[in-house]
């Protein structure tokens, strides 16, 4: 345990290098998974073996409510381009994730690590694979700390992302012109 919090992406990248498995799953504390979810993400890593990641549809809970579903349109960097469809809690494989850097610790993108990471993974040419099942649920309170941060000004974490990925800001800038 840190004694000083040192961001979402620094004690994710510990809990990594920490971690002897081949595969390694992102959940967070306020979140939960179903019974079969870790399963048929290994599955789905087994049948594809050239994804790095898997991700499970999840149904999104707002205040203990049903609200909508997350991460439940397949794998697309064109998608990457526009937005952050993908959700973190994955099962990623542990050597890939680690060749490619990690979670980003960039105070800058506070919130943003998963999508930093999605959008690094399509820029070096490698996938994820979209289990089309609800396996898990995410769980938001309308006022949460997090939700309210992060969706203050997104300005400066888009132009920081479109600087570090030409090619996802290009494939973004193609499908918005006629």
């Amino acid at each position: 345990q840190h004694v000083v919090n040192r961001g979402l992406g620094r004690t994710r990248n510990d809990l990594v290098a920490a971690a002897r498995g081949e595969l390694v799953f992102m959940l967070d504390a306020d979140n939960e998974i179903y019974p079969t979810a870790l399963s048929r993400l290994v599955q789905a890593l087994d049948d594809d073996p050239g994804a790095f990641f898997a991700y499970p549809m999840l149904e999104e809970h707002v205040d203990g409510e049903p609200d909508t579903l997350r991460s439940f349109l397949p794998w697309d960097p064109g998608l990457l381009a526009e937005s952050n469809y993908i959700d973190a809690m994955s099962l990623l494989r542990r050597l890939e994730l680690v060749q490619l850097g990690g979670y980003t610790e960039d105070a800058r993108l506070h919130g943003w690590e998963d999508y930093d990471l999605w959008c690094r993974t399509a820029e070096r040419g490698l996938r994820g694979v979209l289990v089309p099942e609800i396996l898990a649920r995410y769980r938001r309170a309308v006022h949460s700390m997090l939700y309210t941060i992060t969706n203050v000004d997104t300005s400066e974490a888009q132009s920081l992302l479109r600087s570090r990925y030409p090619s996802l800001a290009a494939s973004g800038d193609e499908e918005d012109s006629p």
